[in-house]
């Protein structure tokens, strides 16, 4: 700072004290300026400071010749960062010059003070950082509001223009990538997103989804990366073939497993329909005593069954017209526009072989070892919610006033021999124990599960390969999973044989996802902290703002410098690959 640049500037207070506040003024570059003069400027609350260019030569930007004629001065406006709260405005006398080399195209050039301004810009180098970096954060709205406070007011429009002008960072592509779609518009409009996985960095994002795409992006990055995750589609497959043949491609673990329990959730539906569980050779009475038996509580009993509700209806309802529509030759388009169905739901409608039933278990947990007693004293004519409360909190019921309200409401309106009944599992609950598997369970989900698979061998056989391919996912076991392939294509499971060929498909990508640690995950939280950026802007942000804005907010993260070295375990194993 050049001593003596400055302004003396008064300040009042209430009951008309005052105080003269000494305010410097520090430009940068300031010793290539001639000060002139430092004023307040009361109508617009800012300091104008007054300068001049007094250099003997100037450098042409385009022959890089000096010249030494002068050819005219002329006045800029030039805004810099406040000092304290007031705005700096620098009413700059500039200088324009000849150049006098005659192979020059550029006959005259104004003189730039790198650092102070740039050609045709009204805002300082370091203003228009600050600004775009605010934008960054805070969006053009957000800034705008800020800036006011910051003694830096700027529209919200010149915030956008200062994003987009961020210069871009080179940075050399990784050799393990992720790639994933992210939508602009949900079921219309789709781009692409790169994440670095070896740093754990947005790298870039695309336009669309489309294999040409990914392909061109790759041969315009001279792209050659050793391993690359992926989801199922075969669109980024066939992209990432012709962009890069020798890339190792590895597919979702977790979309592999998430596509077998939708298919493991057709398959029950399907098999609770042909061999309900519930369908017992014994009596209610002997179930119920065998259940008993086998707790430890004498008032543990099985949960009460309530019956389908008028939303289970419709969906069962929904599912017969759905296939009379089907049967009659129409298309999914025709259907959804006829029932105003989207295409997702009418799709897994028209999938389920039985129609869904999905009747809610009306019985909470912290309920569930009370309800003999409950019962007892509901036909003995004991009704009242209250009383019941009182009456079992010293046997150690735990749970709220609430929840034994809406358990009892269910029966004010049954017979006792509706109470009685056995529970009916919802599909949901069937697949959650198919998964952890019987040597996980309770005895009384053990004993359950054990009586639905001795009904028939189609059961007893799906459930085994649910096992075995849930091993293979699990313990990394390629050669299992193959088996599991050959059994599944061959057995009597169709839901089984359309996941079967779904991963001979992509049966390479499938195998190197038991091989290798890497997964699609960290693209996935990627792609949601797009979202989250673009929602932001109201969804209005074009391709090229949403693009800088995403990439220049994760680097002020500091995702891409706090881990500069690739982490051992995610490199473990690159030096085998040939």
């Amino acid at each position: 700072m050049i001593e003596g640049i400055g302004i003396y500037i008064p300040v009042y207070f209430r009951r008309g004290r005052s105080l003269t506040v000494y305010v410097p003024v520090v430009l940068p570059h300031q010793e290539q300026l001639e000060i002139l003069s430092v004023q307040f400027n009361a109508s617009v609350h800012c300091l104008d400071v007054h300068a001049q260019l007094n250099s003997q030569f100037a450098v042409c930007p385009v022959c890089h010749q000096p010249s030494y004629s002068l050819h005219r001065r002329y006045r800029r406006t030039i805004y810099d960062l406040p000092t304290g709260t007031f705005p700096i405005r620098i009413v700059l006398q500039s200088q324009i010059w000849n150049c006098k080399n005659s192979h020059c195209p550029k006959k005259r050039f104004a003189e730039q003070v790198p650092g102070l301004m740039q050609g045709y810009a009204r805002r300082t180098p370091r203003l228009r950082s600050r600004l775009a970096h605010l934008g960054v954060e805070a969006g053009g709205e957000g800034t705008a509001r800020l800036s006011v406070e910051m003694g830096i007011p700027w529209s919200a429009d010149t915030v956008l223009r200062e994003i987009r002008a961020l210069p871009e960072v080179p940075r050399p592509v990784p050799c393990i990538l992720g790639v994933d779609d992210w939508s602009f518009r949900k079921g219309r409009r789709y781009g692409t997103i790169w994440y670095d996985v070896e740093h754990h960095s947005p790298f870039d994002i695309m336009k669309d989804r489309s294999s040409e795409t990914v392909q061109t992006w790759l041969k315009e990055h001279s792209a050659s990366p050793r391993v690359v995750t992926r989801d199922s589609s075969m669109t980024y497959a066939d992209g990432l073939t012709r962009g890069t043949p020798k890339t190792i491609q590895v597919a979702d673990r977790f979309h592999i497993l998430q596509n077998f329990v939708e298919a493991l959730r057709r398959c029950i539906t399907r098999l609770d329909a042909q061999f309900p569980w519930t369908e017992s050779p014994l009596s209610v009475n002997e179930v119920h005593e065998n259940v008993e038996e086998s707790l430890s509580s004498p008032w543990i009993v099985p949960p009460v069954q309530i019956s389908l509700s008028p939303a289970a209806k419709r969906r069962q309802k929904l599912w017969e017209i759905v296939h009379e529509l089907v049967r009659q030759g129409k298309n999914y388009s025709q259907i959804g526009r006829e029932l105003n169905l989207s295409r997702t739901t009418l799709r897994s409608y028209a999938r389920m072989s039985v129609p869904p039933n999905q009747g809610r278990q009306g019985t909470h947990r912290k309920i569930a070892p009370f309800l003999s007693y409950l019962k007892q004293r509901w036909e003995a004519g004991s009704q009242n919610v209250k009383q019941l409360l009182e009456e079992i909190r010293p046997m150690g019921y735990r749970g709220s006033y609430s929840i034994l309200a809406e358990v009892l409401s269910k029966w004010r309106d049954k017979t006792p021999e509706e109470i009685r009944t056995l529970p009916t599992l919802t599909v949901f609950e069937w697949t959650r124990r198919w998964i952890k598997g019987k040597e996980n369970l309770g005895p009384e989900d053990q004993q359950q599960v054990t009586q639905w698979l001795e009904r028939d061998s189609s059961v007893a056989q799906a459930y085994s390969l649910t096992q075995e391919f849930l091993k293979a996912i699990h313990r990394h076991e390629p050669a299992r999973l193959q088996q599991w392939l050959a059994e599944a294509e061959q057995g009597a499971v169709p839901e089984f044989r359309s996941v079967a060929r779904g991963l001979r498909r992509d049966e390479a990508a499938v195998m190197e996802a038991l091989q290798w640690p890497y997964s699609n995950g960290p693209t996935e939280a990627a792609v949601n902290s797009l979202k989250t950026v673009k929602r932001q802007m109201f969804g209005r942000g074009k391709l090229d703002l949403l693009r800088k804005r995403y990439l220049a907010l994760a680097q002020r993260r500091h995702w891409y410098k706090r881990t500069q070295q690739p982490s051992s375990e995610l490199v473990q194993g690159l030096s085998e690959v040939p």
